[in-house]
């Protein structure tokens, strides 16, 4: 198994986790459930047409899957893994963890982008000293609703910490 994305895209076009490859069907898996013919996968992938949002030219990225904390597993349903946005502020002295958004990834998605809303992934903060996360965020203001509760597995955004964090 593996995910490919374009090395210079936006809201996830492109982006697939693989499976797996039927040779004899000249099959490709996705982590979705679909198959696709090889030649159709590719069309979908690297020869995506029609966005502004992916430059071909620009090469693609594969990589391993990343097997996420089993806490993390347990809290957003999913082995898919949900990634975090941080921000660091380059100081003159030092470099500054300023902020921390985590993106967590919907029952059914394949990657964590939010897409404003659209993806049904939600959208934490997380404390940079504690590793405690705030409400989640299903949407952008002003279609936003926060969320107390993760929405699939009902597990409270306030009892949960991002393990590892001080490490």
């Amino acid at each position: 198994p593996f995910y490919m994305k374009p090395a210079e895209c936006q809201k996830g076009i492109g982006g697939m986790y693989v499976t797996g490859y039927d040779e004899k069907e000249d099959r490709v898996m996705s982590k979705s459930g679909q198959s696709f013919a090889f030649d159709d996968f590719i069309s979908r992938t690297i020869n995506y047409a029609n966005s502004a949002y992916y430059r071909k030219e620009a090469g693609f990225l594969f990589q391993k899957i990343v097997r996420q904390h089993q806490d993390i597993i347990d809290f957003s349903g999913t082995e898919v893994p949900c990634g975090f946005r941080i921000t660091v502020l380059n100081d003159v002295v030092e470099p500054i963890l300023h902020r921390v958004r985590w993106k967590l990834v919907a029952k059914g998605n394949t990657n964590d982008n939010f897409s404003n809303g659209k993806s049904g992934n939600i959208v934490v903060l997380v404390d940079v000293g504690t590793g405690k996360i705030s409400d989640g965020l299903n949407d952008n203001w002003p279609y936003a609703t926060y969320c107390q509760s993760h929405p699939e597995t009902g597990r409270s955004f306030a009892d949960f910490t991002i393990p590892l964090w001080d490490k």
